[in-house]
């Protein structure tokens, strides 16, 4: 009995104690820090990857831009020297290509790509509404030196359009919502990526809206590309960040103490910096500022995330 008795009776209680405390053991630093290890690999891989794929779309933007300019110096090889959608009715009709109007801005041959806000009005560079600044496309893909159709434009018909902007311009590369399309301004053509929202024409004010949207790219990813490809500054050289808004020219925003726009001189065909009347600083929201010091040349503002800028790219 006093064997049975011994059997039935609890362990002690040092040896439950033990049990207990060999059950609840904590992590040795060497397993805290293989812990850490790992978290860290994993954080630096997602980071690691996202500016991958940043710089993959930086580097797709920038080879765009190029196969657009090849395809220009190819049309114009092929057809005479003319620009597409610049092509005048006579050889674009021989080329086999959509058919002009007889308005400048309609197919005049000149050079220069300009748009018109109605029919029958006067061309004007920064229209995107309808001539030449849409036939441009039209031109280049009908001719197979681009992808895509762009099969709805017309010389001679404007758009009113928010929607279906795939219809009419091309998606750019650097992302998501940004289309490319051509203006010229001082007899200068370029290409602009932006996040195109709207092209729109108001008949009863006689204003156009070729845009309305948001910029569409990142200071530093419009940093990037104008470092690669020109001189990495935001308001000079053959890449800027002026873009086409309503009837007019403006620029990616700075300070907006300075009315959101940087201040410029036209020296020929080039902008000249002059920067703001005095100091700002690179606030959210800016795509460009001069470092608090007054009259610098104006910097893009990489430290700002938001889709600020857009570009435009000189004919090359």
């Amino acid at each position: 009995m006093d064997k049975v008795r011994l059997h039935d009776s609890p362990p002690p209680e040092n040896s439950t104690k033990a049990a207990l405390r060999a059950g609840c053991r904590g992590f040795t630093l060497l397993e805290l820090s293989m812990v850490l290890v790992i978290i860290g690999l994993i954080v630096g891989g997602v980071l690691v990857g996202r500016d991958l794929i940043s710089a993959a779309y930086v580097r797709s933007q920038i080879t765009q831009t190029e196969r657009f300019n090849t395809a220009v110096h190819a049309f114009q090889d092929r057809y005479g020297g003319y620009l597409p959608g610049d092509i005048p009715a006579a050889p674009a009709a021989l080329a086999g290509l959509a058919p002009r109007g007889t308005s400048e801005g309609e197919g005049d041959g000149n050079g220069v790509i300009e748009g018109i806000p109605q029919p029958g009005q006067y061309a004007y560079g920064l229209s995107e509404s309808g001539g030449e600044t849409l036939m441009f496309w039209k031109d280049l893909s009908a001719a197979n030196m681009i992808p895509g159709s762009f099969t709805l434009a017309s010389s001679t018909t404007s758009i009113n359009t928010s929607f279906n902007m795939s219809a009419y311009f091309p998606a750019a590369a650097i992302g998501p919502s940004n289309y490319v399309f051509v203006y010229s301004n001082g007899g200068v053509n370029y290409f602009c990526v932006e996040a195109l929202a709207y092209v729109t024409y108001y008949p009863w004010t006689g204003t156009w809206g070729n845009n309305g949207g948001p910029y569409g790219l990142t200071p530093a990813q419009a940093f990037a590309i104008d470092t690669k490809i020109d001189d990495g500054l935001p308001n000079y050289g053959k890449v800027t960040v002026q873009f086409v808004q309503g009837s007019g020219l403006v620029w990616s925003p700075t300070d907006p103490n300075n009315e959101g726009y940087v201040q410029t001189a036209t020296v020929g065909n080039k902008y000249a910096p002059l920067g703001p009347n005095y100091p700002s600083a690179s606030i959210p929201g800016t795509c460009m500022d001069n470092a608090n010091v007054e009259w610098a040349n104006m910097q893009y503002s990489v430290s700002q995330n938001g889709s600020n800028c857009t570009l435009s790219f000189q004919f090359q």
